[in-house]
């Protein structure tokens, strides 16, 4: 099963959420983007304020999907 961006979007800003509770800036989605690096997926949240949080967007077994938190130093600096 292949991911929507929508529902990549949708699940990311969850996790945001819960990771960051209620204090947590309201990403844009125009500012969000999905992108490849190293031949992995990812998803930015951001708002007009810059990146809020970034997820990898990983296969599971039978043909799922999941995020994981990753650390970002900088913009394109994924650890």
């Amino acid at each position: 099963m292949k991911p929507k961006v929508r529902e990549i979007e949708e699940q990311a800003t969850r996790a945001y959420f819960r990771r960051f509770g209620v204090g947590g800036q309201q990403p844009n989605k125009r500012a969000t983007k999905v992108f490849v690096q190293e031949g992995k997926y990812y998803i930015r949240l951001s708002n007009d304020g810059g990146p809020l949080a970034t997820y990898r967007v990983s296969e599971t077994e039978g043909g799922g999907w999941r995020l994981f938190f990753v650390v970002e130093k900088h913009e394109g600096e994924i650890e």
